[in-house]
């Protein structure tokens, strides 16, 4: 009789990728990787998973130092979108949210609208970072994340770039205001 092994696979983490480092969030204010974002890898995949605000209908958001942490505010270039389905069906949307871009400024970029603080809440997603430690071209990135709120889906996009040609080294996570109730993200090395 053959026997099979469970795996957990996700179209972005693969064999070519690398877990550096995991940051379990417990009523904390933010979530910094200050450490390994190095030109070893060309790309950087950070995902979060279970990620429950203490406060409803708080925003998830990221920056990124070139300074190891001391400081976070990279000039950036983004677009922000959703496509969002009500429970009940009386909602479907994709929209363009120009409240949530940032034109060549230096606040923290939303990965989502924000959801809901109860118990079967949460945020999953991701933020793909390439080539943070090059030192010729600015920084792309997208993310995305899915989020339950209002009882709805609604589903996240940013992308950009970080408009600086120094190595991007640290990146924070926080929510637009409160504390990170629970859930994880894991940093990656994409070869």
């Amino acid at each position: 009789m053959a026997t099979y092994k469970s795996i957990r696979y996700s179209p972005l983490i693969g064999p070519g990728q690398v877990l550096l480092k995991t940051i379990t969030a417990s009523s904390s204010s933010n979530l910094q990787f200050t450490q390994g974002i190095t030109s070893e890898y060309k790309e950087y995949l950070f995902v979060a998973a279970g990620f429950h605000p203490e406060e409803s209908n708080k925003v998830p958001q990221f920056q990124v130092s070139t300074d190891g942490g001391s400081s976070y505010g990279v000039t950036a270039t983004t677009a922000f979108h959703v496509v969002e389905h009500a429970e009940d069906g009386s909602a479907d949307n994709v929209y363009y949210q120009a409240s949530q871009d940032i034109q060549n400024g230096t606040g923290f970029q939303s990965f989502a609208e924000g959801t809901g603080n109860e118990n079967d809440s949460c945020m999953d997603g991701y933020l793909h970072i390439y080539n943070p430690a090059g030192t010729t071209h600015v920084k792309l990135f997208h993310t995305s994340m899915m989020c339950q709120r209002n009882s709805a889906m609604a589903h996240g996009k940013a992308s950009g770039y970080f408009n600086t040609t120094n190595a991007i080294n640290a990146v924070k996570f926080q929510l637009s205001s409160g504390n990170i109730d629970a859930g994880t993200i894991s940093m990656y090395g994409l070869n």
